[in-house]
Formats: structure tokens, C-alpha cells, sequence
């Protein structure tokens, strides 16, 4: 009798293993993918003369920075839901306020 306890004590754990493993999966699913509750780091441009640009470091002989016009960027973090609807001109779409962007860093 006391084996048979045993094997059934041993086998309710590993229940519960799997159960906890398969609650945190697809805990970690609905929150990420279903409900895209993440951000993305996005690079805006902006010119010289606005608040808060950073500028690229360009080393002294660098073929690739020679003769540009200095323009910077700033960072700002668009949430996952809204990251669809950039179609690869996040700027735009965050000048035009039609999707919340904060200022990153």
C-alpha cells in the first residue's frame, strides 16, 4: 500500500509541474501575442535646431557622413498594438498624433 501512496504522490506532482508550465505558456501567449501589451524603440528624425536630437558620431575621414546635412533623431517608444499601422514611416505617424508616442531617453 505504501508504494502505491507513493507513486501517487509522485505522480501529482508532476501533474502539478505541467499544469503550472502550461498556465505560464499560455499566460505569457494572451499577454504578448492576444493583447500586444509590449513596446517598440523607434528611431524619429528631427533636424538641428528641435530639443532633445541625437546625433550619429561620425569619425574624422568617415566616406559615409561626408557632405550630409546634420540630421538627428530621437527615440521614442510606440506600443506593439499601434507598431502595424507605422508601415515603415513611424515619424509621420507620430507627428500626426494619430498614435501615442513617448519620448524615450
Amino acid at each position: 500500500m505504501k508504494f502505491a501512496a507513493d507513486l501517487y504522490s509522485r505522480y501529482s506532482i508532476l501533474a502539478v509541474l505541467i499544469i503550472m508550465i502550461i498556465i505560464g505558456i499560455a499566460s505569457n501567449y494572451y499577454h504578448f501575442y492576444y493583447l500586444k501589451d509590449y513596446n517598440y524603440v523607434v528611431r524619429v528624425v528631427c533636424l538641428e535646431n528641435e530639443s532633445g536630437c541625437k546625433f550619429d558620431d561620425c569619425e574624422t575621414g568617415d566616406d559615409q557622413c561626408a557632405g550630409e546635412i546634420k540630421a538627428g533623431y530621437k527615440e521614442k517608444l510606440i506600443k506593439a498594438y499601434d507598431f502595424s499601422k507605422c508601415g515603415g514611416n513611424c515619424a509621420g505617424l507620430c507627428n500626426n498624433s494619430s498614435v501615442e508616442c513617448i519620448d524615450f531617453r
